[in-house]
């Protein structure tokens, strides 16, 4: 069995990870931090000769992107996303940055004018409005995973031509007659090219996304990891159990500092109303989309 969590940063994808690993006895592979980010890079990666017959790795790739797909494909791995609150996202991430600035430093960085800045800062909140690099990013990413777990030629049309399409000129498409919804442009845009269609029915159709929410692992524990697997491959409950209290959020702090820092939820109703009403006027909509209350 091959595993691929696949999930917006400071969600969560360590600790399942371990989780997964524990309750199906599968070995972790760490990947470069080039890979975790990069569908071309993980292709290489996981293509070299270390690779376990069975394993479960994390990253953080848009899931349709080109060559996250083909890796997925060549590996026959299983697809794992799991979703978390954007504000807690936010947090978690502001809280990692100061603990590791090493990791962001580099004048390249986008995240590099964080380090060092209180919460509250004129830093901060341009990373919460900006376009690209941004907590637009995270949420996105989220939605996406949200969509795409039940892959259809219309989701995979929207990305497509987002991502590529437009750029690259081609036209949307026309809908069948009768057929005015934005879905039906979609498909007709996939329809229209050859190398699309070829692509959504070999590369995409045959992946899956099975997804969980941090919160509801969180709160359910081991019966919401037993229920979760269930959907990977038949697994017996006293496994799970026994997996839930090697990798308990307390544990996990303790053995994964780095990663882990307080595994709760609901953080996002102590920031300052400064930093609640930016959140709220431009992503309340996206954030409403994947179920969380707008605070």
């Amino acid at each position: 069995m091959r595993l691929i969590v696949n999930s917006p940063p400071k969600c969560g994808n360590v600790w399942l990870c371990e989780l997964l690993s524990k309750a199906y006895q599968l070995p972790t592979i760490t990947v470069s931090d080039q890979a975790a980010g990069s569908g071309r890079t993980l292709q290489a990666e996981l293509s070299l000769d270390r690779v376990e017959d069975d394993f479960v790795t994390y990253c953080h790739i848009p899931p349709l992107e080109d060559y996250f797909s083909r890796a997925v494909q060549s590996l026959g791995a299983q697809v794992i996303g799991i979703i978390r609150n954007p504000y807690d996202i936010f947090i978690s991430l502001f809280h990692y940055i100061q603990r590791h600035p090493e990791k962001f430093n580099a004048p390249h960085n986008s995240l590099s004018k964080l380090v060092g800045r209180p919460i509250d800062s004129e830093e901060v909140k341009e990373y919460l409005v900006r376009d690209t690099y941004g907590l637009k990013d995270h949420i996105a990413f989220a939605n996406g995973l949200a969509r795409e777990s039940s892959l259809t030629e219309a989701a995979f049309g929207e990305w497509h031509y987002f991502a590529h399409g437009k750029s690259e000129g081609r036209d949307l498409g026309v809908a069948p007659v009768g057929q005015t919804n934005t879905d039906a442009h979609y498909v007709a845009y996939v329809s229209a090219h050859p190398d699309l269609s070829s692509a959504f029915r070999e590369r995409y159709v045959p992946m899956s996304w099975i997804l969980i929410r941090y919160e509801d692992l969180l709160e359910g524990r081991a019966e919401a990891l037993f229920s979760f697997c269930e959907q990977i491959k038949p697994i017996l409950k006293s496994t799970c159990e026994t997996a839930w209290d090697e990798c308990t959020p307390e544990k996990m702090r303790k053995s994964n500092p780095r990663h882990v820092r307080s595994a709760t939820s609901g953080e996002g109703a102590t920031l300052a109303p400064s930093l609640l009403k930016i959140i709220r006027e431009f992503h309340g909509e996206s954030i409403s989309k994947l179920g969380y209350e707008v605070l």
